[in-house]
């Protein structure tokens, strides 16, 4: 039996460690990416119940007599619509923005809502996607990295001509 050369004890272990880091590396940021884009269409999602909540309970410009009028309704249509992102912590500082475009003359007008949210990063490894660098980044390198995302909707609004 002939003994191994010295020097070459833990070459297997460093050449695991050199290959495998990069890997785990690649993969974590997948996840992280996949995360945010799944953050974007829950976005989108409650951009939309937002936003048919608002086509029913706008009233800015007085165009729909039986309508409360109460844009807390729309936050909440936002709110439940993330309600499994916001109960994980994933998400958080739901805002709601209501543009009501329509009027007496013009009751079917648009009306957007726009619904931007924080998501907290927390794939490890992955949170290299979320850096600074990136749009909408909030915070540093070190800590919790939050990411500001949004989404908006447009629909017509549901009021009526009154006589």
């Amino acid at each position: 039996m002939r003994r191994p050369r010295s020097g070459q004890r833990g070459a297997v272990v460093v050449e695991h460690t050199v290959a495998l880091v990069p890997l785990l590396l690649t993969f974590f940021c997948f996840i992280q990416v996949t995360k945010v884009h799944a953050v974007d269409l829950a976005l989108r999602y409650a951009a939309v119940s937002s936003a048919r909540a608002a086509a029913v309970i706008s009233n800015v410009n007085d165009d729909n007599p039986n309508a409360r009028g109460d844009v807390g309704d729309v936050t909440l249509a936002a709110e439940i619509a993330l309600l499994p992102w916001i109960e994980s912590g994933a998400i958080s500082d739901v805002k709601v923005d209501v543009l009501d475009r329509s009027s007496r003359a013009d009751p079917n007008g648009p009306v957007t809502v726009k619904v931007s949210a924080r998501y907290a990063c927390q794939v490890p490894l992955g949170k290299l996607v979320c850096l600074p660098s990136w749009p909408g980044t909030l915070g540093k390198t070190e800590g919790p990295i939050f990411v500001v995302r949004q989404a908006e909707a447009t629909l017509p609004h549901q009021g009526a001509r009154y006589r």
